[in-house]
């Protein structure tokens, strides 16, 4: 539940952050698709060190 919240104040932010400074197209691609990779890395860093430490 915390997390959600911290999720909704995070995009009201971002959202009012780009009202006040417009970001170019090209540029919020770049972030997103860097997040994207950021977030598949980390996903998968998990799995294998869960997968280290608790071996099936």
């Amino acid at each position: 539940m915390a997390e959600r919240r911290f999720f909704s104040a995070a995009a009201i932010a971002g959202s009012i952050a780009e009202v006040i400074y417009p970001v170019p197209q090209g540029l919020r691609g770049r972030v997103i698709d860097r997040m994207d990779r950021f977030l598949l890395n980390t996903i998968v860093e998990s799995v294998d060190f869960l997968y280290r430490r608790f071996p099936a």
